[in-house]
């Protein structure tokens, strides 16, 4: 009996995990919900923010979600960057836009939906 971050470590190694009962009905369906976002090890679905976003809000985000990366869109859904708790560590004022400590997209390794997975491959230990 499991709740998703350790089912999603599971299903990472092969192995199978089930969210306890011990919890209300809608945050069995969240977790539930948590654990699908990460199915086959890519996030369909990714949570987003804005590029004035304060790293204020990414860290109350990163301590509900429990990860701390999150692509930087435009209103447009345009990816324009990724933040990610190395880039912020040290920062001491959370006021701050997340768009002056994020990696601007010019310096990201992307893939467009559809490619071979060999390419993706290629690219990852390319890049590594």
């Amino acid at each position: 009996m499991t709740e998703a971050r350790l089912a999603i470590a599971l299903a990472q190694e092969g192995g199978i995990g089930f969210i306890h009962k011990n919890m209300s009905i809608e945050r069995q369906a969240e977790e539930v919900r948590r654990v699908k976002k990460h199915e086959s090890g890519v996030v369909t679905d990714p949570q987003t923010v804005l590029p004035t976003t304060t790293l204020h809000e990414v860290k109350a985000l990163t301590e509900r979600n429990g990860f701390a990366g999150y692509p930087v869109v435009t209103e447009d859904n345009e990816l324009v960057g990724i933040i990610t708790g190395r880039d912020v560590r040290f920062v001491t004022d959370l006021n701050q836009p997340v768009s002056v400590y994020m990696t601007p997209k010019e310096r990201l390794v992307t893939v467009r939906e559809g490619e071979a997975v060999k390419s993706c491959w290629q690219k990852c230990t390319k890049n590594a």
